[in-house]
């Protein structure tokens, strides 16, 4: 991934301490910054969009429930 894509993923939201991630349905997983779209989702599968930053990192702009 390029910094600066538009990332759309579904997978599993989870928490491990202050930290979010998505288990993402294609493998692996990426850490999330929440702060503009919340966590009230954790452990539910969700698909998120956001902005790739880095790092496995990824701005994330929404989130729903699916």
């Amino acid at each position: 991934m390029q910094v600066g894509a538009v990332i759309e993923e579904a997978g599993v939201l989870l928490r491990e301490g202050d930290v979010f991630y998505l288990r993402r349905e294609v493998g692996g997983r990426l850490r999330l910054d929440l702060r503009r779209a919340g966590g009230d989702h954790v452990g539910t599968t969700v698909q998120i969009r956001g902005v790739y930053v880095g790092d496995d990192l990824v701005d994330v702009t929404s989130i729903e429930a699916v």
